[in-house]
């Protein structure tokens, strides 16, 4: 039994074991499906490794039908998977191509194929998506990535193109662009042109000459039909030079042409055909050029060199002109004996050929104006006068005049009186008149084309005989002949003399403006001053006493007229005051009647003495007072002048003041007591006295002191000179 046991034990052990190997083989088998049922399909994922453990497990069993069963279910797994593999690895295969084909040359580290289009890179992608080993998908999904980032940047529009400017001559269009891209040009008509854009980035595409105006749209498109936008130019056209109408009288040759078109800045010019010079434009498009005169039917011809560097020699952007005749003016302006000069009007710039009589006299040239004259002199009646205008050496118009009689013209001689020193009338234009003054012949003068003559005589005396005699252009003999006799009376001379009152010695008044006044002193001649602009003369002459006869003469040429005199009225004064002062005195007409007066309230009645001098006592007086002294007028009783003066300190008696004098200076000015006498002397020669003002103020015109020299100013006090100011005259800066 216990063997029996033993076995059975063994027995029990190997079936539990079996049993074991089983359960394990149907679980792993049992895994390789999907749900755990093997009458499913295979799980997905799958590997063979999972197989071949399942396998290992079933190869323990021993049961055969079990592990046939298991062998089973293994066996379809297996099959399944290596159809999976099978899918797996034609799915692969045929991504790899899809995705080789996105390259050129199948090679993916290389570029895009030409003309790949997105539909068959999303092509590829559905083939990737069907690979389920996740490196090879991988391997493949960076590959199309990296074809699809390529696309991508191949489907951005290239940039617009640059195209230089075209002219209506041009036969291409030029520009710069995206190097590998087609330029497509479209013209005007519609048609399309296409050039490519090289590696320098550069296009040059020929097309038909275009109209002026028309516009030309440029694009560039890429190989993947992707075009930039449009570049638009417009055809400009060359311009035409434009040459000024030219006549056989003109010697230049000028014209235009408009470079805001095209840049010209040389043209040639042809005559007749042949190339005669280069001209250069100017900034305005402006040319010319000196031919001198041409015939009537030359061509002229100016042409430039194009875009294409050569001369254009098409009509549209040639100038043209031809020489054509012209009116040609030419006037000869009648002539008399009276005229001198042969004159006329034709071509600005232009000779003329004068003749006469036949003969050959001068070419002259007219003015910018057109304006000739010749110097022919005196011609006689009947004598002809031809002028021919030159153009070049031919002449180009002739015309003739006759000399005529001149008209008959008065002979004027114009009134003189002593003022005048030129004697002055009209005559026959250009005639020839002697002059004669009290029947000796002067002189011989030319009467202007107008008829006008003079002659300076100078100055004349009253009574004398002026005759002027007029030359017959005919006989030479002076038989016409007038006369005029200087007058001593000359409408509107003036002389005036203003009063004059002694010791002040401005002797002043009115004369006809620039005439001299002599001015004498008690019979005595002191000096000459000459009327300003404004009809006023002046004249210090120095102190003066009552009683002197000033007398002022107007000169006319060599004779003084119009005599007038005035006496000098004596002096009537009031010496200065201080309020110290107990006596007043002063200076009045010797025996005449004066009354005073304190703050207008009469005090005494007193006589001036023979000397002039009158002296009143007075009594106290204070500062501020006022004092008149009335002077009476023997005639009418009635007392009409008078002076007056106020009252001032002791402290500020004596005072004078002087300011600083240069040679260029001609007043001599400073301040002093109020309505003060002063003395002005120079290097010690008396020259004047003045009175100040009744603020003090003083001033005396002078003139010539020199440098060095000493000005003194002298106030008077109680009589006497006294209290003084001087200064010395320095040298006025020089400007520069």
């Amino acid at each position: 039994q216990a063997d029996l046991n033993k076995a059975q034990t063994q027995l029990d052990a190997q079936k539990a074991a079996e049993l074991a190997a089983q359960n394990k083989a149907q679980e792993a088998v049992n895994n390789l499906f999907a749900s755990q049922n093997p009458a499913n399909d295979a799980k997905a994922g799958l590997t063979q490794a999972e197989i071949d453990a399942a396998q290992a497990l079933i190869n323990q069993v021993t049961d055969p039908a079990k592990k046939a069963e298991l062998q089973a279910s293994l066996d379809k797994a297996q099959q399944q998977l290596d159809a999976d593999k099978a899918a797996e690895l034609a799915a692969q295969a045929k991504a790899r191509e899809a995705v080789n084909n996105l390259f050129a040359s199948q090679n993916p580290n290389g570029d895009l194929k030409t003309g790949l289009t997105q539909a068959e890179i999303d092509a590829a992608q559905a083939l990737i998506d069907q690979v389920t080993d996740p490196a090879k998908k991988a391997e493949l999904q960076a590959d199309l990535n990296k074809a699809q980032q390529q696309l991508n940047a191949n489907l951005v529009a290239p940039n617009a193109p640059q195209v230089n400017n075209i002219t209506d001559v041009d036969t291409k269009i030029t520009g710069k662009g995206q190097a590998g891209t087609t330029a497509v040009v479209k013209l005007a008509d519609g048609t399309e042109k296409t050039g490519l854009v090289n590696a320098s980035g550069d296009f040059s595409i020929v097309i038909p000459k275009q109209v002026a105006a028309s516009t030309i749209s440029v694009t560039l498109k890429n190989a993947y039909g992707v075009v930039s936008e449009a570049t638009t130019v417009t055809v400009s056209g060359l311009p035409q030079p434009v040459i000024n109408p030219i006549t056989i009288s003109d010697v230049t040759v000028s014209g235009t042409i408009d470079v805001s078109q095209y840049p010209v800045t040389k043209v040639r010019l042809s005559i007749n055909g042949a190339p005669k010079t280069i001209l250069t434009v100017g900034a305005d498009g402006s040319f010319s050029y000196y031919t001198g005169n041409l015939a009537v039917g030359t061509t002229i011809e100016v042409q430039y060199i194009g875009p294409s560097g050569a001369y254009l020699t098409d009509s549209l952007y040639t100038g043209t002109a031809v020489v054509t005749e012209q009116e040609v003016s030419l006037v000869l302006n009648d002539m008399t004996v009276a005229d001198l000069y042969i004159t006329g009007t034709t071509l600005a710039n232009h000779r003329v050929r004068v003749s006469i009589n036949g003969l050959l006299k001068a070419t002259v040239t007219a003015d910018a104006s057109g304006n000739f004259s010749y110097l022919s002199s005196y011609l006689v009646k009947g004598d002809i006068v031809k002028a021919e205008v030159l153009l070049g050496a031919n002449v180009a118009k002739t015309v003739s005049t006759t000399v005529a009689e001149a008209a008959a013209t008065e002979l004027v001689v114009n009134e003189m009186t002593i003022a005048d020193n030129t004697v002055k009338g009209t005559a026959t234009p250009n005639a020839k008149l002697r002059i004669n003054i009290n029947g000796v012949a002067k002189a011989v003068v030319t009467a202007d084309a107008s008829g006008n003559y003079s002659y300076v005589t100078g100055s004349l005396v009253s009574g004398t005989e002026v005759k002027v005699e007029q030359r017959n252009a005919f006989t030479g003999a002076y038989d016409t002949s007038k006369t005029v006799i200087v007058s001593g009376e000359i409408p509107g001379l003036l002389l005036t003399l203003n009063d004059l009152k002694a010791p002040e010695g401005i002797v002043s008044g009115e004369a006809t403006a620039g005439y001299t006044v002599r001015i004498s002193v008690n019979g005595t001649v002191r000096a000459n001053t000459v009327a300003d602009a404004s009809g006023n003369y002046t004249y210090n002459v120095g102190v003066l006493t009552g009683g002197d006869v000033v007398k002022a003469e107007i000169r006319v040429g060599s004779e003084y007229l119009l005599p007038t005199e005035k006496i000098v009225k004596a002096e009537f004064s009031l010496n200065p005051i201080l309020d110290t002062d107990r006596t007043i005195t002063g200076k009045a007409p010797a025996g005449k009647t004066v009354r005073i007066s304190i703050n207008g309230v009469p005090k005494s009645i007193t006589v001036v003495d023979a000397a002039g001098n009158y002296t009143y006592l007075i009594g106290l007086v204070a500062t501020g007072d006022v004092i008149k002294i009335e002077l009476r007028n023997t005639e009418t009783g009635k007392y009409e002048e008078f002076v007056e003066r106020t009252v001032t300190a002791e402290s500020e008696a004596g005072q004078v003041t002087i300011n600083a004098l240069t040679d260029a200076d001609t007043t001599i000015s400073g301040k002093t007591v109020p309505s003060g006498k002063l003395r002005v002397s120079v290097d010690g020669r008396a020259k004047t006295v003045i009175t100040a003002d009744t603020d003090g103020n003083y001033s005396y015109f002078i003139s010539g002191i020199k440098a060095d020299e000493v000005i003194k100013v002298e106030l008077k006090e109680n009589g006497v000179y006294g209290p003084f100011a001087e200064t010395t005259v320095t040298a006025a800066p020089v400007v520069e």
